[in-house]
Parts: C-alpha cells; structure tokens; sequence
C-alpha cells in the first residue's frame, strides 16, 4: 500500500509539473501574440481563444488526475477486498 501511494504522489507530481510548465509556455506564447496583434478586434479575438483553450486543457488535466487517483485506490484498496472475499468465501464453505 505504502508504495503503491508513494507510486502515486510521484506521477502526481510530475503530472503537475508538466502541466504547470505547459500553462506557463501558453501563456508566455499567448502574451508574444497579444503583443503582434495589429487591432483592438485581433486582441479580443486571441483572448477568447487562449481562454478557451486553457479551460479545455484545464478540464483535461483534471480529467487525468481523476483517472490517476481511481487507478490508485483501486489498487491501493485490492489487497483489503481480496482479504475480504477470502473470509466471505471461508464462512461459505465452512
């Protein structure tokens, strides 16, 4: 259990800092072309596509890290539910 939950805060953390080191990339990418837009009409028109895309990307991450954690208590909790089924297959046959 110890090291299934130790597995997890590693791939948890290295999934936040790749998506934290994305974000920043996008954003530092975003303020280089709000920087070259030409018109007040080119400014609105990136910012509402940066913003969709980071609630997208946003939704995604999270998206992962749910799956992340299910596979992790799934794992984590196997060794008690198979202990379990054991002692109620045990009392089925006695």
């Amino acid at each position: 259990i110890l090291e299934t939950t130790s597995l997890f805060g590693n791939e948890l953390s290295w999934k936040t800092i790749a998506a934290l080191q994305a974000d920043a990339e996008a954003g530092f990418s975003h303020l280089q072309a709000l920087l070259s837009a030409n018109s007040p009409s080119q400014v609105l028109e990136l910012q509402s596509t940066f913003l969709r895309k980071r609630v997208e990307t946003s939704l995604q991450h999270a998206k992962e890290f749910r799956v992340l954690a299910s596979r992790t208590v799934e794992e984590i909790s196997k060794p008690v539910k198979d202990a379990f089924d054991k002692v109620l297959t045990d009392l089925k046959a006695t």
